[in-house]
Order: C-alpha cells, then structure tokens, then sequence
C-alpha cells in the first residue's frame, strides 16, 4: 500500500492512471479511494474524481499492487492477527475455507509460509525469529489481507 500525497482545490477534477514498469506478469494496480471506500484498477483505466474540499497530502488515496483481481468481502474485513506471545502467530475471525499464511520481515525476505483450514481462532508456532517488524499476508479463494506485526526480544 503506497499513500498517494494530492495538493488541489475544492471542486478539482483529479484523474489517475498508471503506467506499469518492472512489475511482474499478471501484476495489476489499483487505487483505493477512502472517501467512496471504492477501488479502482488504474493500470489499464482511469479513475476520476472531483475533490469535495481542499486536499493537502496524503490520506484520501492509497495504491495497492495485486497478482491477481482484487476482491473486498466481509470475510476478510474483521479479521485479528496479533502475537499471542513471541512465538504463536494467532489468526481470529475467519471461520472457514482454506487459508495462505505467509510472513516477510522488512526488507522484504520470507520469514514463513503455511496453509491452514481456516477454524475462527486458527495460530501458527513460528520459528525463532529476531525482534522487528513483519507483515502478514493471508489468502483465501478471493481475498488478500495484509497486517504488519511486531516481534518483541523478551529478556
């Protein structure tokens, strides 16, 4: 997710577009408008928008890259993810389906990747991991869900 800064007046026509470089096959973006709670994909489209009151930086629009459609449903919307402990990853509020669990630390390298069967309250020992933050990325059949965690050094 990558907040887009906007400086334009009240009653403005934005547009936005984007135009695809170094991204992988099957890649698409997408702007998240947090006013119309919509997303829109821009890489092969326009998004137009006329600014309801004066806008100076960033809050409003957000882009995301995706590798495949992206798809918001109620099953993915109220979920909890947070360490029990530094040791359990725990997952609350998906009650079925199969689910992708995969973990990056901050530069970006796979930390973990693990399928589950989706239960409500579903956890996953992690292996011993320096202290930092991470971010979680879940997958079912239509939906990804990203939530950053961080990982405390108990002493």
């Amino acid at each position: 997710m990558i907040p887009v800064g906007v400086n334009a007046v009240s009653g403005s026509i934005l547009e936005f577009s984007a135009e695809t470089a170094n991204l992988p096959v099957g890649a698409m973006v997408y702007l998240e408008d947090n006013n119309t709670n919509t997303f829109t994909r821009i890489d092969s489209g326009t998004y137009n928008v006329t600014a309801l009151s004066d806008l100076s930086g960033v809050g409003q629009f957000y882009i995301h890259t995706i590798s495949s459609l992206l798809a918001l449903s109620t099953t993915l919307e109220n979920v909890s993810v947070y360490m029990s402990n530094n040791e359990t990853l725990k997952i609350e509020g998906i009650e079925d389906g199969d689910l992708q669990v995969r973990m990056y630390n901050i530069l970006g390298k796979q930390m973990l990747s693990a399928s589950l069967d989706a239960n409500g309250n579903n956890s996953i020992v992690l292996p011993s991991l320096p202290t930092g933050v991470y971010l979680v990325e879940i997958q079912n059949a239509s939906n990804v869900l990203s939530k950053k965690i961080i990982i405390e050094q108990k002493f």
